[in-house]
């Protein structure tokens, strides 16, 4: 009896390219270094409060960027 699903699409069941694509997107790879950086900044002395703001403001600043990259991309 055949499949119902067509080969073409039918999932393999061992690694493919794809297999570690989240890990690589880019949200992953900002947490990790909102993290990398929190420890160092906590690490070189600054309060947690501090390190807290700076991180906040950062991702606020990246949120500002990404909107405004999105926006010029679209009005072409």
């Amino acid at each position: 009896m055949a499949s119902a699903e067509p080969r073409a699409i039918r999932r393999s069941g061992g690694m493919n390219r794809w297999t570690l694509e989240p890990l690589f997107s880019v949200v992953y790879i900002l947490l990790l270094a909102t993290g990398v950086l929190a420890v160092t900044l906590a690490a070189a002395g600054l309060d947690f409060a501090l390190v807290v703001v700076t991180m906040i403001l950062l991702w606020a600043a990246l949120v500002v960027v990404w909107s405004r990259r999105s926006a010029a991309k679209e009005s072409r």
